[in-house]
């Protein structure tokens, strides 16, 4: 455990300043603890996976910050399972997110599960925003949000795709997989809903 004790205080420094994309309304840091809980709540209880969700988005959003420095700081294997969800930052979205599915096929069980985790949460995230967007401050216009909500639904449906191909052609993953598909696929049902719904 310690560990990912020394993963929480990591992430929160590196990532004190940085709130999620749309405005200053909820902290980074608080994405990446609903990311490991998440997967702590459907009982993975191994460390490096811990860690890897708790250092997920390091490499995308921490200038200067290298996988030769996370591997320094928390070994090469989780060094290897945040390889396999991170973004390159230098691509066009588009690009960006057909060569992070891509980059996912070729990944570990354990990236998997990072990034599934990730996207719940991001569904989730966006499903708030939705439903509060007339009671507090969303942080972005009613017009981004549609602009976000929609090309995520798209994404994610992309990452459940890689997802149960990867379960197909490999029986023996854990099982919590399969629970964390269902889970984003009931996220991405219900982000459909509310954006179908609209304003």
């Amino acid at each position: 455990m310690s560990k990912i004790f020394e993963a929480i205080n990591k992430a929160s420094i590196m990532h004190k300043d940085q709130y999620r994309k749309g405005g200053e309304v909820l902290h980074v840091f608080s994405h990446l603890c609903s990311v490991a809980f998440l997967l702590l709540e459907e009982g993975i209880k191994d460390d490096d996976i811990i860690v890897a969700a708790l250092m997920h988005d390091s490499i995308e959003d921490i200038p200067n910050y290298t996988f030769t420095n996370l591997e320094n700081d928390f070994g090469k294997r989780v060094m290897n399972i945040v390889q396999g969800v991170t973004e390159d930052n230098d691509l066009s979205y588009k690009d960006k997110k057909e060569s992070y599915l891509e980059n996912l096929k070729h990944s570990s069980v354990e990236s998997l599960l990072v990034s599934l985790a990730d996207k719940i949460h991001n569904s989730y995230s966006l499903i708030d925003m939705w439903k509060n967007k007339d009671t507090r401050d969303i942080g972005m216009s009613l017009f981004t949000l549609r602009q976000v909500t929609e090309t995520r639904i798209d994404f994610h449906l992309g990452v459940l795709a890689v997802a149960k191909k990867f379960e197909k052609n490999y029986k023996k993953a854990p099982r919590v997989k399969k629970v964390l598909i269902n889970r984003l696929e009931k996220e991405v049902r219900l982000l459909k809903k509310v954006f179908e719904k609209g304003d």
